[in-house]
């Protein structure tokens, strides 16, 4: 079960609203941060549940489809239609840097204390050192560009070793994060839109999002497919791990929340006593939720999830509306 969605903006501030479909969203301790197709990377305020700044704006006429955040670097990236990438201080708003990066859309971003990661439809990813000592025109250096993909690349994700991409190609890739050199590319069955690394005790899992609608889990190590989910009716958008929790009455469960274009997010169980075994948990309704909906086509009944986040009690995610939507659900 879960509580009712909340909706940022909240109505009273309606104006507030992004005016284009929002691809992209990111949660931190204190701060979510959007970026949509009307241009702008929008930072709420978690606590007011209202704008921390005025909307962020990179390019007339381009579109953002990924936002990365880092409180303890006090920053804000964003990636655009044009091939840029575009830096702010999160605490001010105040525009850094710009860096043409790519030669198309950048699709993806990944950020940790020392390293940006831009994936874009070019069919590359780059790799930039973060140096936020330097002037402004020297935020980003590049350090490696990564080939080998043959089709865009949807997705990244940094470990203090390795670098992860997935790409529409059904190939995921890990790259040797101090070098740039591919370690191992594995096939799969389905591109992945995105993608999560999960560590347990018997192996590294990767868990993605597919295009085929499925949410497919497999050891990376091996390179096989260990199990496929089934259920949403489109495109599965985006995903999260929502970790492993002791619940009375129920063992232990690893859990993960999936979005699709299929207009829903589901929450996802596996029993971690019986590897494997699943169950949805519940599904969530985007399309029901959002208040200000802007639908690819006339025709169209559902809206589409483009991404989710999750933070320590709710999920939030963003798709063709103009509102961010959260959920807090019970069994959390």
């Amino acid at each position: 079960m879960t509580s009712s969605p909340l909706i940022l903006p909240r109505p009273d501030e309606k104006s507030n609203s992004h005016t284009g479909c929002i691809f992209s969203v990111r949660v931190s301790t204190n701060y979510i941060v959007s970026g949509s197709a009307d241009g702008s990377v929008r930072v709420w305020s978690k606590s007011e549940g209202r704008l921390a700044h005025p909307p962020l704006l990179g390019r007339p006429g381009s579109a953002v489809q990924g936002v990365e955040l880092s409180e303890d670097l006090d920053l804000v990236f964003a990636g655009n239609s044009k091939g840029d990438i575009v830096g702010w201080r999160l605490s001010s708003g105040e525009r850094l840097c710009t860096r043409i990066s790519h030669n198309e859309n950048v699709l993806a971003l990944a950020l940790d204390k020392t390293t940006l990661v831009s994936t874009s439809k070019d069919q590359t990813a780059i790799v930039w050192k973060v140096k936020c000592d330097e002037s402004p025109a020297s935020y980003l250096e590049l350090e490696h560009t990564l080939e080998g993909h043959n089709m865009a690349v949807l997705a990244v994700q940094l470990s203090h070793d390795c670098i992860y991409t997935s790409a529409g190609d059904k190939s995921f890739r890990i790259w040797d994060r101090s070098t740039g050199a591919m370690i191992k590319c594995l096939n799969m069955n389905a591109s992945m839109a995105k993608f999560r690394i999960r560590n347990t005790a018997v192996c590294q899992q990767l868990v993605g999002a597919c295009t085929d609608s499925t949410i497919r889990l497999y050891d990376i190590v091996e390179g096989v497919e260990l199990a496929c989910l089934e259920g949403h009716t489109n495109v599965v958008r985006s995903i999260e791990v929502l970790g492993a929790s002791a619940i009375v009455g129920i063992a232990k469960q690893f859990r993960i929340a999936s979005a699709s274009y299929d207009g829903t997010v589901r929450v996802w169980a596996i029993q971690e006593d019986k590897p494997f075994s699943w169950e949805c948990l519940c599904t969530l309704s985007f399309s029901d939720a959002v208040v200000t909906p802007f639908p690819f086509s006339d025709q169209q009944i559902e809206y589409r999830v483009m991404d989710i986040q999750a933070d320590e009690n709710s999920l939030y995610c963003c798709g063709e509306g103009a509102e961010i939507v959260s959920w807090k659900p019970q069994f959390y």
